[in-house]
């Protein structure tokens, strides 16, 4: 059975010309919507084009924007506490190598004190600086009984270490590489490393794929300030969260005397700290600077 009858439509050119300009006029805006569309599309792929570049951009960022970032917020912690790993090797005279390991805690209260213990085997010795008492306080005892014991003042680090490696010796007179080892031991012990440290970072690199794990040259002279004339070259790593907060370091020193040292710390910030000097009635002995 046939289907209904439809009235033919004639095509444009045989249209009357009033006929023609109403086709046209309802044909226009459906050109126009489709336009519209299309640059709608265009737009919203041209956002999200731009927007996955921006998210990857921020999710990884250069190393130098990393390390700036890191910088930014050191500058402004106040406090922090931390662990570390430093183990000093120093040539000896039948020309081995002697290697001591540090474990180290400490807390630190920037530019204004430190305070630390560093354990060997059973002994433990802590340190203790504040910037308004000139000098430092050290005692070294079995790690059980190591809070009872009295405290040595020292005018600085070098001159405690220095007298004490030559009371050790049997000729009275320190050895210049174990001088340099433990004055680098003590230096890089002591909470105040940690800020020198992302201060003293120079020419950042993306180590392996990790984004925010850095591999660095230090400064000597930022890193180590008046020592820095004891080293020969001093490198590592520094590792941030995604907060700019420096997490973890990693420091090695080649000494001009032959000494190296490695350092690997992890660190807490924001942690409260209290450090003041031990009483007047605990320090049971002075070491003067050499004259």
């Amino acid at each position: 059975m046939p289907g209904p009858l439809r009235r033919p439509t004639a095509p444009d050119s045989l249209a009357p010309p009033t006929l023609r300009r109403a086709r046209h006029a309802i044909r226009a805006p459906r050109h126009l919507a489709r336009g519209l569309l299309a640059l709608v599309i265009g737009v919203v792929l041209v956002l999200a084009t731009g927007g996955f570049v921006f998210a990857e951009a921020a999710a990884a960022p250069p190393p130098d924007t990393v390390l700036s970032g890191a910088r930014s917020f050191v500058g402004r912690a106040g406090s922090w506490s931390y662990t570390a790993t430093v183990q000093v090797s120093v040539p000896s005279a039948a020309g081995s190598a002697l290697v001591v390991t540090h474990q180290v805690t400490g807390t630190d209260l920037v530019a204004r004190a430190t305070d630390f213990d560093t354990t060997v085997g059973p002994t433990s010795t802590e340190y203790l600086a504040v910037k308004a008492a000139p000098g430092v306080w050290v005692r070294t005892g079995a790690t059980t009984t190591l809070t009872s014991l009295g405290w040595v003042h020292a005018p600085s680090y070098t001159d405690y270490e220095s007298s004490l490696l030559a009371a050790r010796s049997a000729t009275g007179t320190a050895d210049p590489s174990a001088v340099a080892g433990a004055i680098l031991a003590d230096l890089v012990s002591s909470g105040d490393i940690i800020p020198a440290l992302v201060a003293a970072a120079r020419d950042p690199h993306r180590q392996s794929s990790s984004v925010r794990s850095l591999s660095v040259r230090f400064d000597p002279h930022t890193a180590l300030g008046s020592l820095a004339g004891l080293v020969n070259d001093v490198f590592g790593e520094v590792i941030v969260d995604s907060s700019d907060h420096p997490t973890q370091l990693l420091l090695q020193i080649a000494a001009a005397t032959g000494t190296n040292v490695l350092a690997h710390y992890t660190v807490t910030w924001g942690t409260p700290v209290t450090i003041s000097p031990p009483a007047a009635a605990d320090v049971v002995s002075e070491v003067s600077a050499p004259s």
